[in-house]
């Protein structure tokens, strides 16, 4: 760990508009964005340094499609496959590990999985030259601080009714309306909290906004953590984004211009049922964002 580093991580809810901000931000000359390298993926069962220098091995003799061959923890292979979205190749991530396995490190504790994680990030900047690395970040906000002292962290908050209509609609697997409301919640309180202390630069970016008034609000965001505004930031389209080569779930979104068509999806997406439980469970913190109507 380099105590001077100054990473920028982003919060948001799944489907919040996220992946959005974090290609905004990596249109910053200075900043390289790795996207959702969490480092509680690389949890493994025998977390120690010689488990996992097996497991590399295994994975330098095969490729990305047999990887769950080699590691039988799905989490730990989708850290592996999202490695891309930074624009990490196979080569690069087996030098990653042995440098990390070569000072004496695994995946054992949180200390050692974030420097992991940290790693990759670096690389990424060090290949566009930016002089910071970010990722999106979970909510253990005292651990990454633990681990990087001088971090940045900005949260999207979207109307939870239309985050609860995108997690129904385009997410695999079926969602409890009230544990999505729940998290809503949880995720923003939990922000909340960490920016309160003042423990480090925050800011809460509101979907809405970002989409109707992209410059000032982009401004806004830089001011407060510190990042000098670039005008490259609201043109992230027109910029090459190493996650234009590899899969996610937003890519065709995140290719476009900024614009409004998602807001107030919800109206027609969801039920009055389903409405009345989210806001039963988020109704007064929404009220607290403007989501009144």
């Amino acid at each position: 760990m380099v105590s001077e580093e100054r990473p920028v991580f982003v919060r948001g809810l799944s489907r919040s508009g996220g992946t959005l901000l974090v290609t905004i931000v990596d249109s910053h000359p200075d900043v390289a964005m790795s996207y959702e390298l969490y480092p509680n993926l690389l949890e493994l069962p025998e977390p120690d340094a010689a488990s996992l220098r097996d497991i590399v091995d295994q994975l330098e003799k095969v490729g990305p499609k047999r990887y769950r061959k080699v590691v039988d923890q799905p989490n730990f292979v989708t850290f592996l496959n999202r490695l891309p979205r930074g624009g990490i190749d196979k080569p690069q991530m087996i030098a990653v590990f042995r440098e990390h396995l070569d000072a004496g490190m695994g995946v054992a504790d949180v200390t050692e999985r974030m420097e992991l994680m940290a790693r990759f990030a670096r690389l990424k900047a060090t290949t566009e030259g930016a002089a910071h690395w970010g990722l999106k970040c979970l909510n253990n906000y005292d651990e990454y601080l633990a681990s990087f002292p001088g971090a940045r962290f900005l949260n999207i908050v979207r109307d939870g009714r239309d985050v609860l209509a995108s997690q129904l609609n385009e997410m695999a697997g079926a969602r409890e309306v009230e544990k999505v409301a729940h998290g809503w919640v949880s995720t923003h309180e939990r922000f909340r909290a960490m920016r309160d202390l003042g423990r480090a630069p925050a800011y809460e970016v509101r979907y809405e906004d970002l989409v109707a008034r992209p410059r000032r609000v982009v401004k806004e965001m830089c001011r407060a953590i510190d990042l000098p505004y670039h005008r490259a930031m609201v043109n992230h389209h027109k910029a090459e984004h190493t996650v234009y080569g590899a899969s996610h779930l937003s890519l065709e979104k995140i290719k476009r211009p900024i614009n409004d068509s998602s807001i107030g999806r919800w109206r027609t997406e969801l039920s009055p049922e389903q409405v009345d439980t989210f806001t039963s469970v988020a109704g007064p913190l929404m009220a607290e964002y403007g989501y009144t109507d």
